[in-house]
């Protein structure tokens, strides 16, 4: 806001802005702030109206397609393929990224997490980066599976839709938000057949 760029403004001019320095001044005016008020400026703390994400977080931890292949109807020595073709049947929104969804270890990653929460879509993750509960080929499975070369990937309704670049799009149309809701409804109609039957 504007106590950042008067801030940023009060950098001698001779002094370039580097990544470095400006982290210096961020926390010299974090502290500074901190000591003067006992918090942190406003837009920087935890909850409402910070810029951290105010929607709740589901409790459940990142699938990990191995450990829960039982719960994705598949073997757990099934081919990785297999699992992630289980995965995206199984759920309504998965988004296959960096890092968990409290904690994205990418920026692209991070951007899928906050548009997908933006929509308030109910969604699951799948860590890329851990081969423990994950096959350790699940990344380069997972670029032939869509014939797409990166990660993030999401799906919903068991559709590919892309990374983050064309969910940014599809965010910005107004395309995105409708597109989990259906696949929200869809799983829920299929679980209430389910328990009929």
């Amino acid at each position: 806001g504007a106590a950042w760029s008067a801030c940023i403004e009060s950098l001698p001019e001779d002094e370039e802005a580097t990544q470095e320095a400006l982290q210096e001044l961020w926390k010299a005016t974090m502290l500074s702030h901190i000591q003067a008020g006992n918090a942190p400026p406003p837009g920087n703390g935890r909850g409402p109206g910070s810029w951290g994400r105010s929607l709740k977080i589901p409790k459940r931890p990142p699938l990990q397609l191995r450990r829960q292949a039982a719960e994705l109807n598949a073997q757990s020595d099934a081919p990785t393929s297999t699992l992630i073709e289980a995965a995206v049947q199984s759920r309504s929104v998965v988004a296959f990224i960096k890092g968990t969804r409290a904690e994205p270890e990418c920026g692209f990653s991070a951007q899928v997490v906050n548009l997908l929460d933006s929509c308030r879509a109910d969604f699951d993750v799948v860590d890329v980066l851990d081969e423990v509960g994950n096959p350790p080929d699940l990344r380069d499975t997972l670029k032939e599976f869509t014939t797409w070369p990166t990660v993030p990937q999401v799906f919903a309704s068991g559709e590919f839709l892309g990374g983050s670049d064309i969910l940014t799009e599809m965010h910005a149309s107004g395309l995105l938000v409708r597109v989990v809701a259906s696949a929200g409804q869809q799983q829920e109609q299929q679980q209430q057949q389910q328990q009929a039957e």
